[in-house]
């Protein structure tokens, strides 16, 4: 029985612990964003085309050594028929 209690206890502080990781994770990486890589498919037999939208200045970009983007994949617009 005490066992079971110590097992208990042990998943209850790996999960807690699995759970402020992912938390403060997101906060962290979520805020530190400097923008979004936009990626749009290409036309057909062509690569993807890749667009950055920055929401912070350039002289910021420079005096950083990393920087965080959020990948933003877009969708395509169906063709219309003429």
């Amino acid at each position: 029985m005490v066992y079971l209690v110590y097992l208990l206890a042990l998943i209850f502080i790996v999960l807690g612990f699995l759970f402020g990781v992912s938390v403060g994770w997101k906060c962290v990486h979520g805020r530190n964003a400097v923008g979004n890589l936009m990626i749009a498919p290409g036309d057909e037999n062509e690569q993807p085309y890749i667009f950055l939208d920055l929401t912070t200045s350039i002289e910021y970009l420079e005096s950083s050594e990393y920087v965080v983007l959020k990948v933003k994949p877009l969708e395509t617009r169906e063709k219309q028929s003429v």
